[in-house]
């Protein structure tokens, strides 16, 4: 298992290839479309990366390879940093044992024809491209176009031809699950010291999508924050934000295109965070920050200017929000909310594989390697949104890398295993949609952000926002305090 090698400060990428190898043969063969796969997700000039550090704090001091980017260039080393969690660390470690595996192979099929290695040192014509796809298994023609748009590949390639993919691979300590599961305990219990008396219902989420949709900050200072995309598109990390707010200049552009920019206007200006913050805590959203997760609670009844696809008109109730993307700490805040015993709907918004049904998922029924796990009430929350946004899924296996990922599953076996407890009431709302992370070929990467915005709008659907949150369980009244103390 290659969990068994993400524990520890390093990474030995030989045992981590051997393991990848006896979990399946074919790894061990040169494929040239899933290298290619491989290599999209990482960073151009890995191939001379003498060693790597992986971590999920961001570097002080050091300027991403490009807009965006988790990847970082220290001297000759290269820094990543990942979500809190095994599964994207175990992602990366795949994908870096993988990049390794190809350049054993490439090594082998070059050293045959060293005439073929020779030609990598210059761009591609159609004869080098015609010999170097038939010793690589693939079409020249589509050498050809990789090679004009990301010229870089050659000459990485090359490098990995000369000599195989062997770095130094570090796991920082901020990696490590037991850290990223006790703040998410910390987070809860500081929202159950804050929150009134009284049931709640509870949003989660891989992203602050879910977040957006409450806050009054999108639209009160909306035409500013797109006038300042529009001045300033080298700013912006999202190819086509800036034309699509140009046309909403000097009016109220869409919420969805002005959170997109909040992200780059932040790393720009950082007091803007703090500026919005005091905002929409000013208008009874009190939410708050640490170590990139969004946490906080409102009360719905009182919330102004709320995204109204999302919050219907006269919604009342406690809602609690928790994003971000550490799967251990939405594990260990949901765990610790549900133990409270005043939860009473759970709605969960999550990025997906490529094979889910349609841009945005609505499961029905959640398939892990042991346990099959049912979302009773999917239909009828397909029901309340338009059918254009979402789409039944009657069956969705748990695959981190295709399908389903495996933080959904548990978080539902968390509200089961509440249920059982009589701790979460048997008919509590519980919605979970799944967005699709890689874009639909004939859309955009803004086309696959915005959807992420529309899934989270429907799983908030899911909550029945409307209705008043019951529960027959009365409030410890001594666990309960309408002062907030979030504290570090």
């Amino acid at each position: 298992m290659i969990e068994a090698h993400l524990d520890g400060a390093t990474i030995e990428l030989d045992r981590v290839c051997q393991t990848l190898v006896a979990e399946d043969a074919d790894e061990a063969a040169f494929d040239f479309e899933r290298i290619w796969a491989t290599a999209a997700r990482l960073p151009s000039g890995l191939a001379h990366a003498e060693a790597v550090w992986i971590t999920s704090v961001a570097p002080v001091g050091v300027e991403p390879l490009g807009p965006g980017s988790a990847w970082y260039a220290l001297d000759r080393s290269l820094i990543v940093v990942v979500p809190p969690g095994r599964a994207a660390l175990r992602v990366l470690v795949v994908d870096l044992a993988r990049y390794a595996l190809a350049s054993e192979a490439l090594a082998r099929i070059l050293s045959a024809d060293p005439a073929l290695a020779q030609s990598l040192s210059a761009p591609l014509d159609g004869p080098s491209a015609t010999r170097l796809g038939l010793a690589l298994g693939t079409d020249p023609e589509r050498l050809l176009s990789i090679d004009r748009r990301a010229p870089s590949l050659r000459a990485d390639l090359a490098a990995l031809a000369a000599q195989p993919f062997r770095p130094e691979v570090h796991l920082h300590p901020s990696t490590r699950p037991s850290k990223w599961r006790r703040l998410g305990e910390s987070i809860a219990r500081r929202i159950l010291d804050a929150l009134p008396p009284g049931p709640f219902r509870i949003a989660l989420g891989d992203g602050v999508e879910i977040v957006e949709h409450l806050s009054p900050y999108l639209r009160d200072a909306g035409p500013a924050i797109a006038a300042w995309a529009v001045e300033h598109p080298h700013e912006l990390s999202l190819p086509g934000l800036a034309r699509a707010l140009e046309g909403h200049v000097g009016r109220s552009p869409p919420a969805d295109l002005v959170a997109l920019a909040i992200p780059d206007l932040v790393r720009r200006h950082g007091e803007v965070l703090e500026e919005r913050r005091l905002v929409e805590r000013a208008s009874g959203l009190e939410l708050f920050d640490e170590a990139g997760i969004v946490f906080g609670f409102t009360e719905l009844g009182q919330l102004p200017a709320a995204d109204s696809r999302a919050v219907p008109a006269g919604s009342r109730g406690l809602l609690v929000v928790v994003a971000g993307r550490s799967d251990e700490t939405l594990r260990g805040a949901l765990r610790a909310l549900l133990d409270s015993g005043r939860a009473t709907g759970v709605a969960l918004a999550f990025g997906a594989g490529p094979e889910i049904e349609g841009a945005i998922a609505v499961p029905e029924l959640l398939v892990g390697e042991e346990d099959a796990i049912e979302v009773p009430l999917a239909d009828r929350l397909l029901r309340r949104v338009e059918p254009a946004l979402a789409s039944r899924a009657r069956r969705v296996v748990v695959d981190p890398e295709r399908a389903a990922p495996p933080i959904a599953y548990d978080l539902l076996r968390l509200t089961r295993r509440a249920e059982l407890e009589a701790l979460f009431p048997a008919d509590g709302r519980r919605a979970l949609v799944l967005v699709r992370r890689s874009p639909d070929p004939s859309g955009s990467e803004l086309d696959r952000r915005l959807a992420a915005f529309h899934g989270a709008r429907v799983a908030l659907h899911g909550l029945h926002l409307a209705e008043a949150a019951t529960n027959t369980r009365p409030p410890d009244a001594s666990k309960t305090s309408k002062s907030i103390r979030f504290r570090a």
